[in-house]
């Protein structure tokens, strides 16, 4: 885990575009604690601020080639660099480190664009070419990396993070009425999206090339669900299954710096720490999140896990109070509004593991969507299946739903089968497997004050995906949460922006290529789709304790709306005032005002799902008007302390 930064053929001269990219790279500081090392000559200024984990003394950045001619800013890991730099000694390269930056740059210089495909890793990186004075930034197929870019005037600038682009002069932040409006609705950024004007994202698995005053975007990885089925028995899938999970575990343990796993109380992480120390030389160190609310906390099945693995646990017991005060800081990390808090708890988390020296977690991210773990996936499957089953099959399918909601018991079964008895009709809408997520965000597009679908922005990336249309309806299901939830914020606001707040680096091994593979070419064949994880629980029978392996899906959650009318912060005013609501202009305050002192008068129990999505926007978007649009909270950070590397281009062969 790194920060990178840098300024492309600004107009500025080369020691000025230095200091602002000083600045720039101190803002990403806590990606990168280490050290801080920048590239510079008259048409780029380019640096990265590093996380030490391959190749500690040797792996400083930005690297040049033997001619200088290339250099390059890396922030992730390459789980598959010892392969490629076995291939690259073959074309008679030779390396001055054993790191993974070095050999992913002369990839890039010996098989070009289409050495990204060879790729097995979490990346995103800026490689510029002095002589033809160009520069290309590109993500991983997942997008569990950040970067972000802007032109200015035929400038580019880019960062792993956008509060970087504030040690740009003359950047503003200023809200996109159309991406927040889109962002409301389907809870996070799509694509090349950020929230705001004139900032975009990389896309995952695509690369931006930036030559002379033209640019174009290339997808070099599209999202493969549809696989031909593999001729295994049932068998036979459960052990290529087990043995993908082990060598994604094995790639994602490499390294000189210690290693630790997230322990959340479910099959799949429990699944990651077996395989994990399995493979470990001393105890596996485990980390887990309990809550004093029991509604939240799994720390009995945590502790479980911990006890049947023999690791090293800690556990960190979050308030709701503790939500409450860091909610602002986490945010600021986040830098989009959120629908939820349970991205809060992980920052806090990632602090206490920075705090034992560990600097790289495994987690069970993309399990659910790799192997049909989700709810949606049964609601999709019933949804389409409801106008050929008779009452009795509804009821009984209707009872297998929603397991740990209290609120979807069978005392109110009735209400739920209404509801799925009125949607039967809209079977063919093209978000059949997201409709009810959808209707549930309508409220938060009530804050807004120009209405929007908000689906728009989601519709063309669909119709840009050519191969959408032959997709099964669970592959639908999974290419719509892959590029919505997984990407837009499991893997970015709760995941990597959690971690890298504090030098942290996560890393998910079920987001491997070879796994991903493996889950779409056996998932279908052998999952009914209401046996969550069929084959995935299949393969580690004996690996983890069985009360663990056939629990139902337990989401992770945390205290909402409830937790900010209990504790009332002092921000929270910030919901209530007419002026504060104002300076917002993407909201319609009356309503948002009206909305606020509503929910102050229910009881804490009371909030619906809707409400506590709406009012987490609603807080959130306020907060970051402030930190980014206003500029209220950004400050300075020096650098004074970090070995700080320079290297001179400009005379440079």
């Amino acid at each position: 885990m790194c920060g990178i930064a840098g300024i492309f053929r600004g107009n500025r001269p080369p020691e000025e575009c230095v200091q602002n990219l000083r600045f720039m790279l101190a803002q990403l500081r806590h990606r990168g604690p280490d050290e801080v090392g920048y590239y510079f000559d008259n048409s780029v200024a380019m640096g990265t601020a590093r996380l030490s984990i391959v190749d500690m003394a040797a792996g400083q950045q930005p690297i040049g080639d033997a001619q200088r001619r290339y250099w390059i800013s890396f922030n992730g890991e390459i789980y598959n660099y010892l392969e490629l730099r076995r291939e690259l000694l073959e074309h008679g390269i030779r390396f001055k480190t054993l790191c993974d930056t070095e050999v992913l740059l002369y990839a890039w210089i010996v098989w070009g664009e289409s050495a990204l495909a060879k790729l097995n890793g979490a990346f995103a990186f800026a490689i510029y070419d002095k002589w033809e004075r160009s520069l290309v930034l590109a993500r991983d197929r997942f997008g569990k990396r950040p970067l972000y870019y802007a032109q200015d005037g035929d400038g580019v600038i880019y960062g792993s993070e956008m509060k970087c682009f504030i040690g740009y002069p003359g950047w503003r932040f200023q809200w996109d009425p159309e991406q927040v409006a889109s962002i409301f609705r389907v809870w996070t950024p799509l694509g090349d999206q950020s929230g705001y004007r004139r900032a975009k994202q990389v896309p995952a698995g695509a690369v931006v090339t930036f030559v002379g005053d033209r640019s174009h975007t290339t997808t070099y990885a599209q999202l493969e669900l549809k696989r031909p089925p593999a001729a295994l028995s049932e068998d036979e899938a459960a052990i290529r299954i087990k043995d993908s999970l082990r060598a994604s575990v094995r790639r994602r343990m490499m390294g000189d710096a210690a290693s630790g796993v997230y322990l959340s109380g479910g099959v799949d992480s429990a699944i990651i720490g077996s395989i994990a120390a399995e493979q470990a030389s001393a105890p596996l160190k485990t980390y887990s999140v309990s809550f004093e609310s029991g509604e939240f906390d799994e720390s009995a099945d945590q502790r479980m896990v911990s006890s049947y693995l023999k690791s090293d646990h800690t556990v960190l017991r979050v308030t709701d109070a503790d939500i409450v005060h860091a909610f602002p800081s986490a945010l600021r990390h986040a830098e989009v509004p959120v629908f939820r808090t349970a991205f809060v708890p992980m920052f806090l988390l990632s602090r206490r593991v920075a705090e034992t020296g560990v600097k790289v977690v495994l987690t069970g991210e993309g399990a659910d969507e790799v192997f049909l773990g989700y709810d949606l996936f049964k609601e999709t499957l019933l949804r389409s299946a409801w106008a050929d089953l008779s009452s009795d099959a509804r009821h009984g399918y209707l009872s297998r739903l929603y397991p740990y909601f209290s609120h979807f018991s069978e005392a109110n079964r009735a209400s739920l089968y209404s509801l799925f008895s009125r949607l039967a009709p809209e079977n063919d809408s093209q978000f059949l497997s997201h409709d009810l997520r959808f209707r549930n965000s309508q409220l938060t597009g009530r804050l807004l004050r120009q209405k929007r679908s908000g689906l728009d922005a989601l519709a063309a990336l669909m119709a840009a995906e050519a191969n959408y249309s032959t997709l099964s309806i669970t592959q639908r299901a999974q290419w719509l949460e892959c590029k919505t939830l997984l990407g837009g914020y499991l893997l970015s606001s709760q995941g990597d922006r959690m971690c890298a707040a504090h030098g942290v680096e996560n890393r998910c091994p079920f987001l491997d290529v070879e796994v991903v593979a493996a889950g779409a070419e056996t998932n279908l064949r052998f999952d009914d789709g209401w046996t969550e994880k069929y084959l995935l629980r299949r393969a580690f029978v004996g690996c983890v304790p069985d009360h663990i392996l056939n629990k139902h899906k337990y989401p992770y959650r945390a205290p909402d709306a409830r937790a900010f009318f209990a504790v009332k912060p002092d921000y929270l005013d910030c919901v209530f005032s007419e002026s504060e609501l104002k300076k917002v202009e993407l909201f319609d305050p009356a309503f948002c005002q009206r909305f606020s002192r509503q929910l102050s008068t229910k009881p804490l129990d009371g909030f619906s799902q809707a409400d506590n999505q709406a009012f987490m926007f609603l807080l959130s978007t306020v907060l970051l008007n402030e930190m980014f649009v206003n500029r209220g909270a950004i400050r300075h950070v020096d650098l004074a302390d970090l070995l700080v590397r320079e290297i001179d281009g400009r005379s440079a062969a």
